[in-house]
């Protein structure tokens, strides 16, 4: 580091994910980059000073610093940070900024986004950094493909400011529940449900079917189903096709759970089609 600058060598796609562990004692003078980074936290608490400003840092936040911010990250003593941090140049830094909306090239940018886009954001960046780790074909077009996805989920889980009840189970099961409502093509589990608002399974299975009047696998299958309803009266597509687009894995599977739930087979759907 020379003169407060800390320079990053980013590869031709431009853009590097980096893991920042902090140690109990951890300290750093103020430094800037010669690109944009995005400071991702996941464990731990703290907060980072920029451009005259202070900044909160813990899970659910993210702090966009553009490129020649001096900055200087602290950590909360009993809790030392664990970060991500991203470092775009280029388009990819034009594309961050512009998806992010920040609205100066010199100003950092702070925002808080939800638990379920925190999750998701996560598993973004460990699949960039797999792909940064091994020598496999494509992963030119891979890791700013993955990246892009990451600004767009951080754009649309952000928050205008954290409501007094974050916290609350219920809160957390219901947005958990219109996440899932919004993915069923994906394949869940109750676990990964659980784990999703932060909860633990039982607790989550108990206040997901108070808070929905069912549980867990039978709100997946209606979802599912109404999805497929959806797609069998405004498509064309094949009925294979509307149960894998649904999330159903198993064709016989997913004609006994549509008829359980609607009392006709998926066929019969198209009648109602306009």
């Amino acid at each position: 580091m020379r003169a407060g600058i800390a320079p990053i060598s980013l590869p031709s796609f431009q853009a590097l994910v980096q893991e920042s562990r902090h140690e109990s004692g951890f300290s750093m003078p103020p430094h800037s980059h010669n690109c944009l980074s995005l400071l991702v936290p996941v464990a731990g608490e703290g907060s980072c000073a920029a451009a005259a400003a202070g900044f909160h840092l813990r899970e659910n936040d993210i702090l966009l610093l553009p490129a020649g911010v001096k900055h200087h990250v602290s950590d909360e003593p009993r809790a030392p940070l664990v970060l991500f941090v991203l470092y775009l140049g280029g388009s990819m830094a034009q594309q961050c900024a512009t998806l992010l909306e920040a609205s100066s090239r010199s100003a950092p940018r702070h925002m808080t986004i939800s638990r379920q886009g925190t999750v998701e954001v996560r598993r973004l960046l460990r699949q960039a950094l797999h792909e940064q780790s091994h020598d496999l074909p494509g992963k030119e077009f891979l890791i700013p493909a993955t990246i892009a996805e990451l600004l767009v989920v951080m754009r649309r889980s952000r928050q205008a400011q954290p409501s007094a009840a974050e916290h609350s189970s219920a809160k957390r099961i219901r947005e958990a529940g219109g996440y899932i409502a919004s993915r069923v093509y994906e394949p869940w589990s109750l676990p990964q449900a659980a784990h999703l608002a932060g909860m633990s399974v039982r607790s989550f299975s108990d206040g997901f079917r108070r808070q929905f009047d069912a549980s867990f696998v039978q709100f997946l299958s209606r979802k599912r189903v109404e999805k497929a309803q959806t797609l069998l009266r405004e498509s064309d597509a094949q009925i294979a096709t509307v149960c894998f687009e649904s999330g159903f894995e198993d064709l016989s599977h997913f004609y006994r759970v549509f008829r359980q739930i609607t009392g006709h087979p998926p066929g019969e759907e198209r009648r109602h089609k306009a």
